[in-house]
């Protein structure tokens, strides 16, 4: 097979309207969207990555660019992920959101974004303030920030001050560590602020969407964890309880089959309904219905060795379904979440963005693959690690980091748990792709999906993987689709998202990579012939072009405390500014949404050029860290970067989300703050 460039074809013979992308920028933007037609608006798309509140206004400001140009209302879909889905749940279900990020001009956005980020700091300031206000005894803030060492971490003082790791602690404490708790109350906050006090509550059905987005699909990407512990509630109990997700089949002998990964759980609302789509086979529609709650016990002192068998990193050997013993598949099912029916906006909002989820001590098996991925290979440091890793495994404050599918109840034996969706389908390609399918779209037509990649920086191990997993690539070669992987600088394994037949390494995709003038953006085109992929849904056969569009935004991910909004709310509106106001980029859009291509004027890369750049790198075999980043930790990606987590050499563990992070450091001293 080919390296590189991925099936290269004439896209203006996909369709029969072309866009007016020479209109002026002034022409009325009713001109533009009225020669788009219904036939342009099944085919193009837009997926996103996650990213936090960088996330949320940079999608912003791309709601904004592709509303001037006329194409925001003829959507076939949107899919997002994390800070992303931020933006998309106001996006579709507040009026008011709608028209000032839509409807504004560049410069309105700009201030649209100041106000929001007000009403947001004014809502952690007031936590504080009521964290304060608690008698002295309940105030733990110190204790625990003196215990895990996080006034003092290294890797906190080039992005925040003293003051803002207190100010994480006393919020972290005031929630009681519940992430959809925050998440209801910053939504609650900045929906006042902007006239829609009724929002947090609105559900995310299909009638009630905005009226120019009432006929664009939305896909809301979360995940659903394979596992979830089931606290005893007694002091003195060895033992605990767990609910496995199982697969429906009997495993080996006196053993039951359960799923070793996180699974794909997307929320859909299209023209009809609203329902859950899990990667299994038999959810893809709706419920978990032939995959049963498996009961059992798990200890509640925390082994590394009592999970090796769901794959611990590098899990070489690793497997989507794993046997487990001494466990009860009762002839039950899981409940349908949040109660069944259409889940408040901000209850999709919060299971979509749960980042830290991964860290939660009701997650076991994922909560040891991501720890794996920092342990030290031996020694004292190992044991070190593990000792806090234990601390960390039976602290009940970390619990809410993932999100218990009956918030703001509590979660039973027949309940899934959910972390952020950007651990099962980062930038929501494979998605997007499988819901056109499933929701009886024509596998002969031409999709067309813009993937917006709200990163920080381009160049390292988890940026790579991000595009590479949906192709053949090095990392993902010899595994099935939706089989076993862990990429290179991923937190966690998953299920192969590989969808196209065509093949591409990490030379390949940034041979592709064109700048935009006057800005850190940079775009690329793709394109591929899906594949089978049963577990995620799609089907053979079907061409998709992609213009990815990097952001390369040196902007925290974690904008937590009133410090660090302070510090970042200006940058994120003047993003959300830049991003709406560039022509350059709104004219490959158009291109790309006419099938005139979304490049510059200036011709990119050729197939044949990059046939035999594949050549020269040794084809895909060649290692996809192709940028020259280092991994200066020693871990699964480049220091300092996004992707996962690194380590310190004390064997404390520093949560790196982006360049900058809060919510560092937690495992130094926990059990000390615990006694």
């Amino acid at each position: 097979h080919t390296s590189h460039l991925l099936n290269p074809r004439r896209y203006s013979t996909h369709l029969r309207r072309p866009l007016a992308v020479l209109l002026p920028f002034d022409e009325p933007m009713s001109t533009v969207a009225a020669s788009v037609g219904q036939e342009l608006a099944d085919e193009l798309r837009w997926g996103s990555t996650g990213g936090g509140w960088r996330s949320m206004w940079a999608c912003a400001g791309f709601a904004n660019l592709l509303s001037s140009a006329g194409l925001l209302g003829t959507l076939g879909a949107v899919s997002t992920t994390s800070g992303a889905s931020w933006l998309s749940a106001q996006l579709f279900y507040s009026p008011e959101f709608h028209g000032r990020v839509a409807g504004s001009d560049p410069d309105g956005l700009h201030d649209f974004v100041l106000e929001w980020m007000e009403s947001y700091r004014v809502m952690n300031e007031e936590a504080i303030a009521a964290y304060k206000s608690l008698p002295a005894e309940d105030q733990a803030s110190a204790r625990f920030c003196n215990s895990t060492g996080l006034a003092n971490d290294e890797t906190l003082r080039d992005t925040t001050a003293r003051e803002a790791a207190a100010q994480f602690c006393e919020t972290l404490i005031y929630f009681d560590g519940d992430w959809a708790g925050y998440v209801d109350q910053m939504l609650r906050y900045a929906a006042a602020g902007y006239g829609d006090g009724s929002f947090a509550e609105r559900r995310a059905g299909a009638g009630n969407r905005v009226e120019s987005l009432a006929g664009t699909d939305l896909y809301v990407q979360s995940a659903l964890v394979p596992n979830a512990r089931v606290r005893s509630g007694k002091d003195d109990a060895d033992m605990d309880g767990i609910v496995y997700v199982g697969t429906g089949r009997g495993g080996g002998v006196n053993g039951t089959e359960v799923y070793g990964v996180v699974l794909s759980a997307a929320y859909v609302v299209n023209s009809t309904s609203s329902h859950y789509s899990y990667s299994t086979e038999s959810a893809l529609r709706g419920d978990l219905t032939v995959e049963t709650p498996v009961v059992g016990t798990t200890a509640r002192e925390f082994s590394f060795g009592d999970w090796d068998g769901f794959g611990l990193y590098p899990a070489d050997e690793g497997s989507v379904r794993v046997d487990v013993r001494h466990v009860e598949a009762e002839g039950r099912r899981f409940a349908p979440a949040f109660g069944g029916g259409s889940p408040t906006v901000a209850q999709v909002s919060a299971i979509s963005s749960a980042a830290l989820g991964q860290h939660s001590p009701l997650a076991p098996s994922v909560f040891a693959q991501a720890m794996s991925a920092r342990r030290p290979a031996g020694g004292d440091g190992q044991g070190r690690f593990d000792e806090r890793a234990a601390r960390m495994y039976d602290a009940p404050l970390l619990d809410k980091f993932a999100v218990c599918g009956q918030w703001p109840g509590t979660c039973g034996p027949d309940d899934g748990i959910f972390v952020d969706g950007g651990f099962a389908d980062g930038p929501t390609l494979a998605t997007n792709v499988a819901q056109f399918q499933l929701g009886g779209g024509d596998v002969d037509r031409t999709l067309r999906v813009i993937i917006t990649n709200t990163n920080q920086g381009w160049g390292t191990d988890y940026q790579h993987s991000l595009i590479l997993q949906y192709f053949d690539s090095p990392s993902n070669g010899g595994v099935e689709p939706g089989g076993f992987v862990w990429h290179p600088g991923f937190y966690l394994p998953q299920q192969s998202l590989r969808i196209f037949e065509e093949a591409l390494d990490g030379p390949g995709l940034d041979a592709l990579l064109e700048p935009i003038d006057g800005s850190n953006m940079t775009t690329a085109l793709l394109s591929g012939t899906t594949i089978d992929s049963p577990s995620l849904g799609v089907m053979a056969g079907q061409s998709v072009e992609v213009l990815l569009i990097n952001l390369n935004e040196p902007i925290t991910t974690f904008v937590m405390t009133p410090v660090v909004i302070e510090r970042n709310a200006a940058p994120l509106a003047e993003m959300a500014r830049n991003i709406a106001s560039n022509v350059e980029l709104r004219a490959r859009v158009r291109r790309f949404a006419e099938g005139g291509g979304g490049g510059s004027e200036i011709a990119g890369p050729s197939a044949g050029a990059m046939q035999g750049a594949a050549e020269n790198d040794g084809g895909a075999s060649k290692d996809v860290n192709s940028s020259g980043g280092d991994d200066a930790e020693g871990g699964t990606s480049g220091a300092g970067t996004e992707g996962a987590p690194s380590s310190d050499p004390s064997g404390g563990v520093s949560l790196v989300v982006g360049r900058r992070s809060i919510a560092v450091g937690i495992l130094g001293g926990i059990g000390l703050f615990l006694q």
